[in-house]
């Protein structure tokens, strides 16, 4: 599951991308919006960069999920 999160979380960066070129109509407000869209990217990728292979090798070491599985296992009890 924890790699279809990462993949969202990537996905996502399209949608905003195209959600900043809707401002079209002003050039700085274009601008304003397109950078803060590439910020939006670059922070999506560089937690998935980071993120993803610490959990695919504490998982692989310990065989049971790392730390984002135990987190979101521990949400998940709490919610119920």
């Amino acid at each position: 599951a924890i790699p279809v999160v990462m993949g969202a979380n990537i996905g996502t960066s399209v949608t905003n991308t195209l959600v900043s070129m809707a401002q079209s109509g002003d050039r700085i407000t274009l601008h304003r919006a397109f950078a803060g869209a590439t910020v939006h990217d670059i922070f999506n990728m560089l937690s998935v960069l980071t993120l993803l292979p610490i959990e695919i090798l504490v998982g692989e070491i310990q065989g049971q999920g790392g730390p984002l599985f135990w987190i979101a296992d521990a949400l998940a009890s709490l919610a119920i």
